[in-house]
């Protein structure tokens, strides 16, 4: 009899020490929620070939301002853009110059992007790109 109590005592001394190591709702919840968390739009998928080959991610900071900013694209693409594919959320453009004015504008796209920069509908916009800006955006 003696060790049947204490072997119910010690199941329940083991009980009650999971019971209290255990997260409280709240805080797993927080955790939860943080991990999920929608990322902010701002990586950029920039290709050297077409059909999106040649590639790498470059981040972007999405301005909240509704000014697009003017970047130089990095040197490995500046002149040699072949596609682009920005995130889901995010509006870029491509430009010919530092002035990024609409007179150098050359094309501006959202996801998925333009898999060949080199013959967009016939116009090279691959071999002169050489700045780029993107914004958020609500309905890409």
């Amino acid at each position: 009899m003696r060790s049947f109590f204490a072997s119910a005592l010690a199941m329940v001394a083991l009980a009650a020490s999971a019971v209290v190591a255990a997260p409280a709702p709240d805080a797993l919840s927080s955790a939860l929620d943080n991990s999920i968390a929608k990322r902010t739009p701002g990586n950029v998928l920039l290709c050297n070939t077409s059909g999106f080959q040649n590639c790498q991610v470059v981040s972007y900071t999405l301005p909240q301002n509704g000014i697009w900013p003017c970047i130089a694209l990095p040197d490995r693409f500046s002149t040699h853009l072949g596609g682009i594919g920005p995130d889901h959320g995010a509006l870029c453009r491509i430009w010919t110059d530092a002035s990024c004015s609409e007179a150098s504008n050359t094309v501006i796209t959202s996801f998925p992007g333009i898999s060949n920069l080199y013959n967009d509908n016939g116009v090279d916009h691959g071999h002169t790109a050489r700045y780029i800006g993107c914004i958020p955006c609500s309905g890409c």
